[in-house]
């Protein structure tokens, strides 16, 4: 028993061995991956299911929401409640919020109710000013 305990201490023995051991790594990369199933059918059915739930969502979504924003916002109810775009009305205002990157109602109400609001506040400051300063 010691003999055959001594033989792994020779320099033959230990690169056999390794030889072995290196050999038996090769064949295990090469062919584990002939060994596995193929998983390509059980991936394309889940990716599959997974874009008709995508699509049905997104089909939901549009259905519950359309795609006219509405202005819910404080200002846009201000504005919407006295009519301020009929009011000052302008032609270019949306044509000119639209190139400055201001798309959709928000802006525009907050342009709208801006503009018939700070003439009003300027008032206000230029009184405060004159007559407490």
């Amino acid at each position: 028993m010691y003999e055959f305990l001594l033989s792994f201490a020779r320099p033959q023995t230990l690169a056999a061995w390794l030889v072995a051991a290196a050999v038996f790594g090769t064949f295990v990369t090469v062919f584990l991956p002939y060994l596995q199933g193929n998983k390509l059918e059980t991936r394309l059915k889940a990716v599959a299911s997974q874009r008709e739930k995508l699509r049905k969502q997104s089909r939901a979504a549009l259905e519950k929401k359309g795609l006219r924003r509405k202005d819910d916002s404080v200002v846009g109810t201000i504005s919407s409640k006295l009519n301020l775009a009929q009011a000052l009305e302008d032609p270019n205002v949306v044509k000119l919020m639209n190139q400055a990157g201001l798309r959709g109602p928000g802006p525009i109400s907050a342009f709208y109710f801006a503009r018939m609001a700070l003439p009003f506040a300027g008032a206000g400051l230029m009184f405060f000013y004159i007559f407490f300063v």
